[in-house]
């Protein structure tokens, strides 16, 4: 059964929230980790409870934490040893100051951000939940069979983004790379909109498709929006026959900044909507490479 997140006084993503990993898989974060690095986990061994695991000097420890109810309230309490808290948050705060066994908490582990890799659509399982590529998630547990058996490839998550909490497949997710392909995404997400770029090679899109956006080398794009969801995929207008539509990053370069100016001029945009046109803009700066290969080169110093 999955926890009351509401009723605990957590929200689920929190960063030191690791789901229910099992103690071997604790270690094995913990273990690579600095001394006082934690995580809190559900309980394996006792559902409903969760535990607290940290690094000390020689190993990692396991603490149990209790979950009581509150007298005269629907929510709940946290135990560790003889102390009673409100909230795991006052739990680990109190252990930031004060030592376990030989040390004290000091960062949390870092989570795991898994990110969806193809879209997914449940059929008639009320417990799944639909994804779209490039959504990321959080892992909360494995799902059982309905004999009680863990069922490895299903998962129970949670979005990042709504909050909504499913089943989904396994299969469909990818833990995410902040040094590779996922930090392109985040410095994609970083460029200040709009902006014009020059597209680089030709892209026919399928006729029938009217939400592709065609183009030729040497065509200037003036993008005004990404899907946070898609951030590789832009929509924008094709200056030149003025259709509209959504393109791959990868078709397209900055423009220099001189023609980049010059262009705003003459299509009489205004100093304060030619944002793109300001020498400080990021993309600006990269004319020199493809948009693709800025962002991978500003990702590695994310």
């Amino acid at each position: 059964m999955m926890p009351d997140f509401s009723k605990l006084g957590m929200k689920g993503t929190e960063d030191w929230y690791f789901g229910s990993i099992n103690r071997e898989q604790a270690n094995e974060i913990l273990l690579s980790g600095q001394v006082g690095m934690y995580l809190v986990r559900a309980s394996k061994t006792e559902r409903g409870s969760f535990v607290l695991s940290v690094r000390d000097t020689q190993q990692t420890n396991h603490y149990k934490i209790v979950v009581l109810p509150r007298k005269n309230s629907d929510g709940f309490k946290f135990r560790i040893g003889p102390t009673e808290f409100l909230f795991i948050q006052d739990i680990l705060n109190y252990y930031k100051k004060n030592k376990l066994v030989d040390s004290t908490l000091t960062v949390p582990a870092p989570r795991p951000v898994y990110r969806v890799k193809i879209d997914y659509r449940p059929d008639s399982d009320a417990s799944a939940i639909g994804l779209r590529r490039n959504e990321c998630v959080l892992f909360l547990d494995v799902a059982t069979k309905p004999d009680g058996a863990e069922d490895a490839e299903w998962w129970h998550v949670l979005k990042k983004n709504t909050g909504e909490v499913g089943c989904v497949p396994k299969s469909c997710l990818r833990q995410s790379n902040p040094g590779g392909e996922d930090g392109k995404f985040a410095v994609l997400l970083q460029l200040n909109l709009p902006f014009d770029v020059e597209v680089v090679r030709p892209r026919n899109p399928n006729i029938f498709d009217t939400s592709q956006l065609r183009m030729e080398p040497g065509d200037h794009i003036r993008v005004k929006k990404m899907d946070p969801n898609s951030p590789e995929l832009w929509y924008g207008v094709n200056l030149r026959t003025k259709a509209e539509g959504v393109f791959p990053f990868n078709y397209v370069r900055p423009l220099s900044q001189e023609h980049h100016a010059d262009h705003c001029r003459h299509s009489g945009l205004s100093s304060n909507s030619a944002a793109s046109c300001r020498p400080g803009n990021r993309v600006s700066q990269a004319s020199g490479c493809t948009l693709d290969e800025y962002v991978e080169s500003t990702a590695v110093a994310l």
